[in-house]
């Protein structure tokens, strides 16, 4: 079992000073719970993504047991129900994110059509939003119409991904390798290389978000990135490639410190 320690040393994300000067072995674990507190989740990640996708070694790797979070940002009757979700005692109506947040959201999900990213996806993703929407239809949370309208917008995002899948490319230029795996992944996580550094980034249940550079958390995260690799049906070769070299890079990384 993961257990997640939050400390007064663990590390802030700042754009500009994106990484620690010593390897802390800290998470750092924060959350949102309300409309402004969302706008600065989302402006941390712009501002994080803008600076590292500079860099001449970014790598951004996913593993998506939900659909990833810039999916939801595609769409905002989406992002509206989402959020509706996501902060306890709000009201799914137009008001509940500000045009500021909206405009934001559309920036940052611009931003990752425009960056290349490498991604495994649970095949039932998108199954599970459609049941989702049945459920809270049931329990009357829904109406007919919301339904219907989220719906169409889900298909809409499930098109765009099919597209991209097959072109190898997204919207807004940035590579897209992605492969769909039957077994469902673990809460989603991502890792950003840059700056000859790594970065793990996920999430946990109720709005909580976790950050750390911790090789003892990140060895684990690649190793289940290899396995669910080789469990997905026509994973583009290429993922297998680059996963084959990434091992050898960083065991030569760890002959070079003995």
């Amino acid at each position: 079992m993961l257990q997640l320690i939050a400390s007064k040393d663990t590390l802030a994300i700042k754009a500009g000073d994106l990484y620690p000067k010593d390897n802390l072995k800290v998470v750092q674990i924060r959350g949102f719970s309300d409309a402004e507190s969302f706008h600065t989740y989302l402006q941390t990640i712009l501002q994080m993504l803008n600076e590292a996708s500079k860099q001449a070694d970014f790598r951004f790797r996913y593993m998506a047991r939900d659909l990833p979070l810039f999916y939801f940002l595609g769409a905002p009757e989406v992002l509206k129900f989402k959020f509706h979700l996501w902060a306890p005692g709000s009201k799914l109506n137009h008001e509940i994110l500000p045009a500021s947040t909206l405009s934001l959201a559309h920036d940052l999900y611009q931003c990752y059509l425009s960056i290349n990213t490498e991604e495994i996806w649970y095949q039932q993703a998108f199954a599970h939003q459609y049941d989702q929407l049945q459920h809270l239809q049931a329990l009357g949370e829904l109406h007919a119409h919301q339904v219907e309208t989220l719906t169409a917008c889900f298909q809409q995002l499930e098109e765009q991904l099919q597209v991209a899948q097959k072109r190898g490319m997204k919207a807004k230029g940035g590579e897209l390798l992605a492969a769909f795996c039957p077994m469902a992944l673990y809460n989603n996580a991502a890792l950003l290389h840059c700056k000859g550094q790594e970065q793990l980034m996920g999430s946990t249940m109720n709005t909580q978000y976790y950050y750390s550079f911790s090789p003892s958390l990140i060895e684990p995260f690649n190793r289940l990135w290899t396995q669910h690799l080789n469990y997905c049906h026509e994973a583009p070769k290429a993922m297998h490639y680059r996963d084959m070299r990434y091992q050898e890079e960083q065991q030569l990384r760890q002959d070079q410190k003995r």
